[in-house]
C-alpha cells in the first residue's frame, strides 16, 4: 500500500482550493512546513547547533489548513 504525502505545502494555496483538488486526486497526508518557512507556518532549519524554535508556528492560515485537513480526514 502507499499513501500520497506531500512534505512542505508551498503546492498548496491560502484560500485551500488546491487542497480539495489534491485530495480528490489521493492525498491523504501532508506536512505543513519543511526546513523552510511558508504561508502556513514556519519549519524547522537546517542547522547545528540551533534550536528547533523558530518562530511562532502555524499561521492563521495554517490554522485554517489544519481545520480543512481535519475535516477532509488529512493526517
Amino acid at each position: 500500500a502507499a499513501v500520497f504525502h506531500i512534505e512542505g505545502v508551498e503546492a498548496i494555496d491560502p484560500e485551500l482550493a488546491m487542497l480539495d483538488v489534491l485530495h480528490t486526486a489521493g492525498l491523504r497526508s501532508l506536512g505543513i512546513v519543511w526546513s523552510r518557512p511558508n504561508a502556513f507556518g514556519n519549519g524547522v532549519p537546517f542547522r547545528f547547533p540551533s534550536s528547533p524554535d523558530t518562530g511562532p508556528g502555524l499561521t492563521d492560515a495554517g490554522k485554517a489548513l489544519v481545520k480543512a485537513c481535519n475535516q477532509l480526514r488529512i493526517m
